[in-house]
């Protein structure tokens, strides 16, 4: 296995973005702005400056431009606020995320799956030793499946030498989809956690996500991914003092003493996930919008059953409206 990940191990991750009332003013201002003008613009572009003499084009121009419009008054509308959901403390017992349940007093279970397919099985393994470190404040019980769409012996081998349960099937219909569909029928934990094979859960996964099911009508929880792998950077006084000398160094320390720290070559693709977990999703969820990422989420399985119910009665209700 290429272990070359293994020197980031050390690395934290970055604290959450915090809320800013001064921010989310100024971006309700600056948004509002760009709508008023968005809507000035096409009144203007349906009204006065359609080109009568090519309307074939032009119609088929200016409709793409107010779709445009229409999608960034959607992106405004999803993002209008922050509106966080209330933190729970851990769930204790069954009863406290499920109502009316017969077994209300028992802990709660737990499965938490790993699909593979052709990933090197040591890489796995490394997902499997850091579910075994999750920590809970109470009894829970915790069940590790390792999904193998590759039917490979050397999976096996890891998933039985580190505890975990190995589940495969003779082939591979639905891809991932059909893996943990596979994977649920075979199971029975009231929740799953949902991990890619290079999914590394931080040992307080559970603690953090559980107790947002004390809500009877959530049914799943996504966690931000953090990417630890990032080009770290180089501070602009290190960089200059080793390009420049000495006196490129003391260039760089009185620049950052004016700015600020300043670090070159850190996220060079612009691939740091806050901007989407910290901002966009969380500000989803004021519009009910935001959604699951497939790694590192939370399901309560009788919601995922639930949907699984009715997607099959309606592909049965299609059928026997095409038969009639």
């Amino acid at each position: 296995m290429d272990d070359y990940f293994l020197k980031f191990e050390d690395r934290k991750p970055p604290e959450p973005l915090q809320y800013s009332a001064a921010r989310e003013a100024l971006w309700q201002f600056l948004a509002t702005i760009a709508l008023v003008v968005g809507a000035w613009y096409i009144w203007w572009r349906w009204t006065a400056s359609l080109n009568t003499d090519a309307l074939w084009f032009a119609i088929p121009l200016v409709l793409a431009e107010t779709l445009a419009f229409f999608g960034m008054f959607l992106f405004v509308y999803n993002l209008w606020k922050d509106e966080p959901v209330n933190i729970e403390t851990p769930p204790t017992r069954l009863a406290d995320v499920v109502s009316n349940h017969p077994e209300g007093d028992r802990e709660i279970a737990v499965d938490v799956m790993f699909a593979t397919y052709d990933e090197d099985p040591e890489l796995v393994r490394l997902g499997i030793i850091d579910a075994k470190r999750m920590t809970y404040p109470h009894p829970i019980d915790v069940r590790i499946h390792i999904l193998d769409d590759g039917r490979r012996d050397a999976m096996r081998i890891v998933a039985e030498s580190e505890g975990a349960n190995y589940i495969t099937r003779t082939t591979n219909e639905g891809f991932k989809a059909g893996n943990l569909r596979n994977a649920m029928e075979q199971t029975s934990g009231d929740f799953l956690v949902i991990c890619d094979a290079d999914t590394r859960p931080f040992p307080t996964l559970l603690e953090h996500t559980l107790g947002y099911f004390r809500d009877d009508k959530m049914a799943w929880v996504q966690t931000p991914q953090w990417f630890y792998d990032l080009p770290a950077g180089e501070r602009l006084h290190k960089k200059l003092g080793r390009k420049f000398g000495e006196k490129g160094g003391r260039l760089g320390r009185k620049l950052e003493r004016v700015i600020g720290p300043i670090t070159i070559g850190a996220d060079p693709f612009v691939n740091d996930p806050k901007m989407f977990y910290d901002i966009i999703q969380r500000r989803r969820n004021a519009a009910n919008a935001s959604f699951c990422c497939g790694a590192g989420s939370v399901h309560r399985r009788e919601a995922v059953m639930e949907a699984a119910l009715r997607s099959f009665g309606a592909k049965v209700e299609q059928r026997t409206f095409d038969t009639e």
